[in-house]
């Protein structure tokens, strides 16, 4: 199987994202590289609020739902919401295309990195997370894939036996699920194929789409941000490593665009390339896309944003002051009077948004806590200042930008977007350093106090500060003294870009901080004889399943060694898909005394009950490496009433014959 394998995948994911989100941003009169930026994000919410709306319907889950979803969306808002485009919509195509060229020539650079890192993770193109919540994510898409109920609000519960309903944000299995279809023989592939999209696309694309709305961006800078985009170790690839946390990897390449949009609807960027109205529709348009990915990436948003809005207010009141002072004095006239009026009406307006975070902040924390503090507070403070994960080495070159980046936002009246990034910092230095209590559980509660979900979202911020400081490295060079007029477009359009970006990527991708992360991460996606989850030979057994199992057949499966995961790869039924389930006195019954069913009537009865007809032995190691007996499937080979029907090395599929 060559690369080539993923290109199904890939075109029909581009093609439900983009064929969604496009027609909507152009429609909201962004234009040229913004559109694209844009388009993932409002692709997401199409697809999963159109999962939701088609279920009830009683459609069956597939491609053309979210186009159409979008095609009407698009017809609505030309008739009804129209925003006010900014400046750019009065340029000519050729002039967009232009002004957008360093954005794209930095997309396209991140592009390329992005599936050089994948594919040097991924080894193989149907390789697949060896990790303990992968199984939950395979089978939750073969589930989609089966029922073609793609529904959040249905699939908490869907890998019961029997199958229960309740809420779980499934954006990413709703996209994965339709990248399938264009890989049908391989649910791995399909998966493959949805990655390469977010890691290569979708957030290049967010970020440069960031720098250029948080900051006045060089050239240089904006072309630099593709190689930024691949240059941190806790994002993409932590998460590509640790969990693994698709979801929440899904959100976090969405967040740069919500970012920029925030930044620009409280008017603190040094540029208006929205209009208030556009980034209040495009807002509304993408915030529920995110929420069904993960609902954290949500509220980490409103983490940057608190800060931010805090600045915005102290902005007004400033302003209304200084207008009802000159009122006062005579010196105006009524219109700045109601300028101070607005300006009071905005900051009361925000500031309610303010408290209505801090009510609701408590209320949106999960049940469960698990994860303890795994280093000091000054550990933690040093791995954000020099972008490290917690299992990782400093990240010199983007740490060092980063630095100048912050002296810059310093200077020049930036301060806010430092503020966002504290915010961030803070909070991570709670979850990785503070001991357990009900304080660090408010604060951090809603990411599961999980250090690993809040280091992934630090570069976010770090990465347009990194950005900054290429843009003020690079723009004495072109404005300084002596530039002659003819040469300084060539140095700023061409040689600083170039150079940069180079500078950057030669003391970033070679460095052995990110391939220790490359390697690491890649680790976990190798099927060999060790395989934590499924070993080579428990691979190439599942492989042959459907040559022995038929479709109205039932395997019984242990999901802690990775048996059940014949459900998820080969498609056949299972009585175990994840290792969370709902159980049953009769499925308790198989699970812990299948082997001597040949004996007794009651464990048949529980078999006819579950229609088990066949027997997945993978032994008793645990992709954890505890241990969970299911001893009804073990020793089979020595129990009668069961024929042995395939093997490989250890791995072997039995045939239930106890019960006539």
């Amino acid at each position: 199987m060559t690369w080539f394998a993923l290109a199904p995948a890939v075109l029909v994911t581009c093609a439900v994202l983009f064929g969604a989100g496009v027609p909507l941003a152009l429609t909201l009169r962004l234009r040229g590289f913004d559109a694209a930026a844009v388009a993932p994000a409002l692709g997401v919410t199409v697809v999963a609020v159109s999962a939701v709306v088609a279920a009830p319907l009683g459609l069956r889950w597939s491609w053309w739902i979210p186009l159409l979803a979008a095609a009407l969306l698009t017809a609505a808002l030309l008739v009804a919401v129209r925003p006010r485009g900014g400046d750019r919509e009065r340029l000519a195509p050729t002039e967009v295309l232009r002004e957008d060229a360093h954005a794209w020539a930095g997309a396209a650079l991140g592009a390329a990195l992005g599936v050089l890192q994948l594919l040097a993770v991924l080894g193989r193109p149907d390789a697949f997370s060896q990790t303990f919540d992968n199984i939950f994510h395979l089978s939750t898409t073969r589930v989609v894939v089966e029922t073609g109920v793609a529904s959040s609000l249905l699939l908490n519960g869907a890998l019961n036996t029997p199958p229960t309903t309740g809420f779980y944000p499934a954006a990413f299995h709703d996209l994965a699920a339709l990248a399938t279809t264009g890989a049908p023989d391989r649910l791995t592939t399909g998966m493959n194929g949805l990655l390469l999209v977010l890691v290569a696309l979708v957030w290049p694309l967010g970020v440069v789409f960031a720098v250029r709305t948080l900051t006045r961006a060089t050239p240089a800078a904006l072309v630099s941000t593709g190689a930024l985009s691949a240059a941190f170790p806790a994002f993409p690839l932590l998460l590509l490593d640790f969990g693994v946390l698709y979801p929440n990897l899904m959100g976090l390449t969405l967040l740069p665009v919500a970012v920029g949009l925030v930044a620009q609807l409280l008017r603190l960027a040094p540029t208006d390339r929205v209009t208030r109205p556009q980034a209040i529709v495009l807002g509304v348009g993408i915030v529920p896309g995110m929420a069904l990915a993960h609902p954290n990436v949500v509220l980490t948003l409103a983490l940057i944003s608190a800060p931010w809005m805090l600045v915005r207010i102290g902005r007004l009141v400033r302003r209304a002051v200084v207008q009802g002072e000159a009122t006062d004095d005579g010196h105006r006239t009524g219109a700045h009077a109601s300028s101070g009026r607005s300006a009071w009406i905005e900051a009361g307006v925000i500031a309610a948004v303010l408290a209505a975070l801090v009510v609701v902040w408590p209320r949106l924390r999960p049940s469960e806590f698990p994860w303890d503090p795994i280093q000091s507070h000054t550990d933690a403070a040093g791995h954000a200042l020099l972008n490290a994960t917690p299992v990782g080495h400093p990240a010199w070159t983007v740490s060092a930008l980063m630095v100048v980046g912050i002296l810059a936002a310093a200077r020049f009246r930036m301060l806010w977007l430092v503020a966002g990034w504290v915010a961030l910092v803070v909070f991570w230095i709670v979850v990785a350093s503070w001991p357990a209590g009900d304080l660090r559980d408010l604060l951090t509660g809603v990411w599961y106090n999980d250090p690993f979900r809040l280091s992934a979202a630090l570069p976010v911020l770090a990465l347009p500060l990194a950005a900054l400081g290429v843009s003020r490295l690079t723009r004495w060079p072109a404005d300084g003294p002596g530039r002659a007029h003819s040469v300084r477009p060539l140095v700023v359009g061409v040689v600083l870009p170039v150079v940069a970006a180079a500078l950057v990527l030669a003391t970033t991708q070679p460095a052995g901080y990110l391939t220790s992360a490359v390697e690491r991460a890649a680790g976990l996606y190798r099927i060999t004889p060790t395989s934590p989850l499924v070993d080579s030979d428990e691979w190439a057994l599942l492989n042959r399943l459907t040559e022995h199992v038929g479709p109205d057949d039932v395997v019984a499966t242990n999901p802690w060694n990775g048996s059940s995961l014949a459900y998820a790869v080969a498609g056949v039924n299972t009585t175990t898909k994840h290792v969370f389930y709902d159980t049953t006195p009769e499925l308790d019954l198989v699970n812990a005394e299948l082997d001597e069913a040949a004996g007794d009537a009651a464990v048949c009865a529980a078999v006819r009950e579950l229609g088990v007809t066949h027997a997945l032995d993978f032994g008793t190691r645990e992709v954890h490496g505890g241990t969970h007996p299911y001893t009804g499937l073990l020793d089979l080979a020595e129990s009668p009433g069961f024929e042995r029907v395939d093997a490989e090395g250890a791995a072997v599929l039995y045939r239930v014959t106890a019960c006539g």
